[in-house]
Protein backbone atom coordinates (compact mmCIF):
# COMPACT_ATOMS: atom_id res chain seq x y z
CA UNK A 1 0.00 0.00 0.00
CA UNK A 2 2.72 2.46 0.95
CA UNK A 3 4.80 1.37 -2.02
CA UNK A 4 1.96 2.55 -4.26
CA UNK A 5 2.11 5.95 -2.57
CA UNK A 6 5.87 5.98 -3.08
CA UNK A 7 5.39 5.23 -6.76
CA UNK A 8 2.86 8.05 -6.98
CA UNK A 9 5.33 10.54 -5.51
CA UNK A 10 8.23 9.26 -7.61
CA UNK A 11 6.02 9.50 -10.69
CA UNK A 12 6.17 13.27 -10.37
CA UNK A 13 9.99 13.15 -10.30
CA UNK A 14 10.86 10.43 -12.81
CA UNK A 15 9.68 9.81 -16.36
CA UNK A 16 7.87 6.51 -17.06
CA UNK A 17 10.82 5.31 -19.16
CA UNK A 18 13.45 6.28 -16.57
CA UNK A 19 16.34 3.87 -16.03
CA UNK A 20 16.72 4.84 -12.36
CA UNK A 21 16.96 1.65 -10.30
CA UNK A 22 14.75 2.96 -7.49
CA UNK A 23 11.99 3.88 -9.95
CA UNK A 24 12.28 0.49 -11.68
CA UNK A 25 12.02 -1.30 -8.31
CA UNK A 26 8.85 0.60 -7.41
CA UNK A 27 7.37 -0.16 -10.83
CA UNK A 28 8.27 -3.86 -10.62
CA UNK A 29 6.76 -4.21 -7.14
CA UNK A 30 3.53 -2.31 -7.83
CA UNK A 31 2.76 -3.35 -11.42
CA UNK A 32 1.00 -6.63 -10.47
CA UNK A 33 -1.43 -4.80 -8.18
CA UNK A 34 -2.06 -2.08 -10.75
CA UNK A 35 -2.70 -4.70 -13.45
CA UNK A 36 -5.35 -6.39 -11.29
CA UNK A 37 -7.05 -3.09 -10.53
CA UNK A 38 -6.93 -2.02 -14.18
CA UNK A 39 -9.09 -5.03 -15.10
CA UNK A 40 -12.01 -3.63 -13.09
CA UNK A 41 -11.35 0.02 -13.95
CA UNK A 42 -12.61 1.56 -17.21
CA UNK A 43 -9.92 2.13 -19.87
CA UNK A 44 -10.76 5.84 -20.06
CA UNK A 45 -9.43 6.43 -16.53
CA UNK A 46 -5.89 7.89 -16.43
CA UNK A 47 -3.15 5.66 -15.06
CA UNK A 48 -2.58 7.87 -12.02
CA UNK A 49 -6.21 7.35 -10.98
CA UNK A 50 -5.81 3.58 -11.39
CA UNK A 51 -2.83 3.84 -9.04
CA UNK A 52 -4.96 5.67 -6.49
CA UNK A 53 -7.76 3.11 -6.87
CA UNK A 54 -5.20 0.37 -6.19
CA UNK A 55 -4.25 2.15 -2.97
CA UNK A 56 -7.91 2.40 -1.93
CA UNK A 57 -8.58 -1.28 -2.69
CA UNK A 58 -5.54 -2.36 -0.65
CA UNK A 59 -6.64 -0.13 2.21
CA UNK A 60 -10.11 -1.73 2.10
CA UNK A 61 -8.51 -5.19 2.11
CA UNK A 62 -6.47 -4.19 5.16
CA UNK A 63 -9.57 -3.05 7.03
CA UNK A 64 -11.40 -6.25 6.05
CA UNK A 65 -8.51 -8.36 7.32
CA UNK A 66 -8.52 -6.47 10.62
CA UNK A 67 -12.26 -7.02 10.97
CA UNK A 68 -11.91 -10.75 10.24
CA UNK A 69 -9.07 -11.18 12.73
CA UNK A 70 -10.99 -9.26 15.40
CA UNK A 71 -14.17 -11.31 14.89
CA UNK A 72 -12.24 -14.57 15.09
CA UNK A 73 -10.87 -13.52 18.47
CA UNK A 74 -7.28 -13.49 17.27
CA UNK A 75 -6.49 -9.90 18.27
CA UNK A 76 -3.77 -9.56 20.89
CA UNK A 77 -5.08 -8.61 24.28
CA UNK A 78 -3.75 -5.72 26.33
CA UNK A 79 -2.40 -6.98 29.62
CA UNK A 80 -2.79 -4.82 32.69
CA UNK A 81 0.51 -5.89 34.26
CA UNK A 82 2.45 -2.91 32.87
CA UNK A 83 5.58 -5.00 32.42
Amino acid sequence: MYTLLGRLVLGFIFDDSSKNYIWRAFVRITDPVIRVVSYVTPRSVPSIVVLLFAFVWLFAARIALLWIVANLGMMPSISGSGA
